[in-house]
């Protein structure tokens, strides 16, 4: 081989540019084809497969009459709607046919699955005793549905649903139940209300016959605030807020009358009860306590009557405990008596009054300065009767500060006031007629008036009977600043001036 002959050629390398993966994927014919195929899977695991792994929270509903209810009808609560009826379905049993609703629950209302949990079918309802369902005119029925109370129930599958609405005013354990029987339904209805002095202060929870089928029985729910106004004495009667009466001929006018008494149109649609407390107020009551329905006739005489009690019972919030006992800051009074005689032509007529006083410490008394004063320039023989023993006047030892006295008997008066602090503008008082822990009655600051030496009370304000003379202290902080004075229908506070 020669060496000058040429050097053969050597190949020369190709290069191409090869693109990131993600993009050949996409350039691929089969991502067309697989993308959709993916997304149909997407789909197919939403709606199939993520419902086996995690199933929606289903149920059973069984009542009485379906009002129209079909499948695909909301379940709402409190207004929401948290599912909607699968299947609706007619069941017959031993005891009767039934309508089975079965719902399906989104996941975040599983808590509606526990025991005591109540379903109603919400329809529009008009009448005297309820109007409810109106929103169902444009939207139509659906199911409403209210939690059991105890988060610890069990997981429950199967209800039987309510024929009409719970009461849906929130129930405190703290109120008060109560039966109120009568002769007949009057109308009441679960919800309708509890009225005192015009003002709702609890409702009709249910309305059944007694087992005996001789009466109706109201069961009836009293809020926490108003339950002591309830007592063994307490009064109820129906309020269905329309009454009348009709006279034939009416001289007056010449022709016949007819007299029309409207309450609330609320009270006239809704009905419901009524009730009121006499003056002595009874004990309290416990629950399930029952009580009769005034009838109609008495309601006619005595409802006036009713209405004007006044049972002077404190409500609303308790106290603040620096005050929870407005008499702590005085001894329980004791009961004086003071009698004397007048001149008479054929006798002496003998004459008396009756007073509460305090007694810080034997023969000495505090109270009222009109109860040491002489009862009029014709008395005479006036005598004290205290703890069953009689002081004459003679033997009293008196010294006044504003309207307040204290009174030796058989000494001097004594130099101490006790707890008493002088009073400045009318606040709410207690009248303290038994002491510390006993009986109490308020006086609230807008029913009071500044006259000299004393508080004028309002002929308004109701007055304990038997409490001529009781010490009041203030409601807030319990300060002693004087007593009651009351002459009839007038009464005041005789107040303290310090000196």
């Amino acid at each position: 081989m020669s060496h000058d002959s040429p050097t053969p050629a050597l190949p020369q390398a190709i290069v191409r540019r090869v693109a990131p993966w993600h993009i050949r994927l996409l350039q691929s014919p089969l991502a067309w084809l697989g993308l959709p195929l993916l997304a149909l899977a997407a789909v197919v695991w939403q709606v199939k497969v993520h419902d086996m792994v995690f199933p929606k929270p289903t149920l059973v509903v069984h009542f009485q009459e379906g009002y129209g209810i079909k499948p695909g009808d909301f379940v709402k609560y409190r207004g929401i709607v948290v599912g909607d009826i699968v299947a609706v379905t007619l069941e017959h049993s031993s005891i009767g046919d039934s309508i089975r609703l079965d719902i399906s629950l989104q996941a975040s209302a599983n808590h509606l699955c526990r025991q005591g949990s109540q379903f109603w079918i919400v329809r529009p309802v008009l009448g005297i005793g309820q109007i409810n369902g109106m929103e169902t005119f444009a939207n139509g029925v659906y199911v409403a549905v209210e939690p059991g109370t105890s988060a610890g129930q069990h997981h429950v599958v199967e209800f039987v649903g309510r024929e009409s609405p719970p009461a849906q005013e929130i129930r405190s354990p703290a109120g008060l139940q109560v039966i109120v029987e009568s002769q007949e339904r009057n109308g009441l209805e679960p919800g309708s209300p509890v009225r005192f002095r015009g003002f709702t202060v609890g409702h009709v929870m249910e309305v059944a016959l007694a087992g005996d089928s001789g009466t109706v029985d109201a069961r009836v729910y009293i809020q926490p605030d108003y339950k002591k106004l309830i007592r063994v004495n307490t009064q109820f009667w129906s309020n269905s807020g329309l009454s009348g009466s009709a006279k034939l001929f009416d001289f007056s006018t010449w022709g016949p009358k007819v007299n029309m008494n409207m309450d609330t149109l609320t009270t006239v649609m809704s009905g419901g009860l009524a009730f009121s407390t006499p003056p002595q107020p009874g004990a309290e009551v416990p629950a399930g306590q029952r009580f009769k329905l005034a009838s109609a006739q008495d309601v006619e005489k005595k409802k006036e009557e009713w209405l004007g009690w006044k049972p002077n019972i404190e409500i609303g919030a308790k106290v603040p405990a620096k005050s929870a006992s407005a008499a702590g800051s005085v001894q329980a009074p004791v009961p004086m008596t003071v009698t004397w005689e007048t001149s008479g032509i054929f006798y002496n007529p003998q004459h008396k009054t009756d007073w509460l006083v305090l007694q810080p410490e034997p023969g000495v008394l505090v109270g009222a300065a009109e109860a040491f004063r002489s009862p009029g320039s014709g008395a005479k023989s006036v005598v004290m009767h205290l703890n069953g023993k009689e002081y004459p006047q003679k033997n009293w030892k008196v010294k006044e500060s504003g309207g307040v006295a204290r009174c030796g008997l058989g000494g001097e008066a004594p130099d101490r006031w006790g707890a008493l602090e002088k009073a400045r503008d009318p606040e709410d008082c207690r009248i303290v007629t038994e002491g510390k822990g006993g009986a109490e009655a308020v006086l609230l600051a807008d029913r009071l008036k500044t006259v000299e030496n004393a508080w004028e009370i309002d002929v308004s304000a109701p007055i304990p009977v038997g409490s001529n003379g009781a010490p009041v202290v203030t409601k807030n902080g319990g300060r002693h600043i004087g007593f009651l004075v009351a002459n009839g229908s007038k009464a005041r506070i005789v107040l303290w001036d310090g000196k």
